[in-house]
């Protein structure tokens, strides 16, 4: 069977041919959708913004040019989908706590794929813990490697509140120290794996340790497909993102058929006017006229040339 290639699939789509549209969801929403969990406080939100962001991709796919890989573009396309968002429902507020008030990030709440290898599961329910503003800011830092000046244009904020947000989230991750595998003072549970867990002694606590062990765990893998290429929360978002632009491709139709009939009474009322006013007249009709004005003007009749 042949396996189509990204440039195949973006002409497919741009087409409007649907196959290839679920082909290019199926290809890149695991790796949007884990990105979507980082940015996100729930499942749930996760798949709002992965909706939205596939909206956005299907809808700016003209511009893709070819040039650098696609993954990456819809990745830049799905992460700014994802920060409309949490600006329009109001969630990136930017806090300011006091150091010394910093709640604890625990993962108790928080929710992730029960498959997930332990340290990575405890990352993203880790982050989903942190204020909205926080988790952006240590998103975009960290993981996606935007410095602070750009963060800031994407924000909207100054480069000063960045580096404070990014700040606070990382002591909101050390706070306590627990919060982080095998950290002093955390309870161990007898059925903990060692192979799953990764010792955090005083290195952990370097800011440069701590975003690496949050690419390691929290950034995007490649996992080995569902048996059926599909999961749950994916095909959910697809089904509702099938009928979002089976609805825009409808409205699209709509749209054209209208311009073309507006078109088509323009200009069948422009002519009527121009007939009305006499301004609109047959070239025959001219030619007399004019013939006759001279066989006036002069006296005898005129000749029209060939």
């Amino acid at each position: 069977m042949h396996t189509q290639t990204d440039i195949e699939l973006v002409r497919g789509v741009l087409k409007n041919n649907p196959a290839c549209e679920e082909a290019l969801y199926r290809r890149y929403s695991g790796p949007m959708y884990r990105v979507c969990q980082r940015y996100a406080a729930s499942r749930a939100e996760a798949e709002d913004m992965l909706q939205e962001g596939f909206l956005r991709v299907f809808a700016d796919l003209r511009h893709y040019r070819g040039e650098g890989s696609l993954e990456g573009w819809i990745r830049r396309v799905v992460v700014r989908a994802a920060l409309r968002w949490l600006k329009q429902r109001r969630r990136m507020e930017f806090v300011k706590i006091p150091a010394d008030h910093l709640p604890a990030a625990t993962p108790e709440t928080a929710e992730a794929a029960d498959d997930w290898p332990d340290d990575r599961r405890l990352a993203v329910q880790l982050m989903q813990q942190l204020p909205a503003g926080y988790r952006t800011v240590l998103n975009l830092y960290a993981l996606e490697g935007y410095s602070h000046e750009e963060i800031a244009g994407l924000l909207g904020i100054s480069p000063g509140t960045s580096r404070s947000q990014l700040s606070k989230a990382r002591a909101m991750l050390r706070s306590p120290a627990g919060t982080l595998p095998d950290a002093p003072g955390r309870r161990r549970k007898p059925h903990d794996d060692q192979k799953h867990t990764r010792a955090m002694n005083d290195d952990m606590l370097n800011d440069n340790a701590l975003d690496r062990w949050l690419r390691d765990n929290a950034g995007d893998h490649r996992e080995p497909p569902a048996p059926d290429g599909w999961d749950t929360p994916r095909e959910a978002v697809w089904t509702r993102l099938r009928s979002s632009l089976d609805r825009r491709k409808r409205r699209r139709r709509a749209a054209f058929l209208w311009l073309v009939l507006l078109a088509g009474l323009f200009g069948g009322a422009t002519a009527l006017w121009y007939q009305k006013v006499g301004k609109f007249i047959p070239a025959s009709e001219k030619h007399a006229r004019i013939a006759a004005r001279a066989e006036t003007l002069a006296g005898h009749p005129a000749t029209l040339p060939a």
